[in-house]
């Protein structure tokens, strides 16, 4: 049983580690929005001075920034369709570790995460697939960045759309 304490431990500091860099990938997901704001006519989750309109899940934060990279008069030389379909699959990975539940399966000798994502789902969990997990989202940190610094190049004040 001692193995299942011990792992049981370091799940935990990789799960706090999975979830502040997911909260740092929806950091800079929000000051991509609160740029658009400055250049687009879009109906977005934001005010001009870049305040919510309301408490938003980083799914919510997801559809703005759709909104706002499949907007054609920014998106017309870049196509962000995959780092879209990425983020919406760490916010998958965030959830799952955030709201699921740490089972040990003691005849097959394996961890699992049972959590909700259109109904009762589990998965496999072990080092490698946790280190996977942040190595991912970690991933994104770059074309995030990319993306932030196309709204840099537009002149302040001139509006897109």
């Amino acid at each position: 049983m001692k193995f299942v304490q011990e792992f049981c431990k370091e799940f935990h500091k990789h799960k706090g580690k999975i979830i502040d860099v997911s909260h740092i990938l929806e950091k800079e997901v929000e000051q991509i929005i609160i740029k658009s704001k400055k250049h687009m006519n879009l109906s977005l989750n934001y005010d001009k001075f870049g305040a919510f309109t309301k408490d938003l899940t980083f799914f919510d934060k997801w559809e703005d920034f759709r909104k706002i990279t499949k907007d054609a008069s920014f998106s017309i030389k870049k196509d962000y369709k995959e780092v879209r379909k990425n983020i919406l699959t760490v916010i998958s990975i965030r959830n799952k570790y955030t709201h699921g539940t740490l089972v040990y399966d003691g005849g097959l000798k394996k961890f699992f995460i049972e959590y909700e994502e259109d109904g009762k789902k589990e998965a496999e969990v072990n080092d490698e697939i946790i280190k996977k997990d942040i190595e991912f989202i970690c991933s994104l940190s770059s074309p995030i960045t990319e993306i932030s610094k196309e709204f840099d190049k537009i002149p302040q004040g001139s509006n897109q759309t």
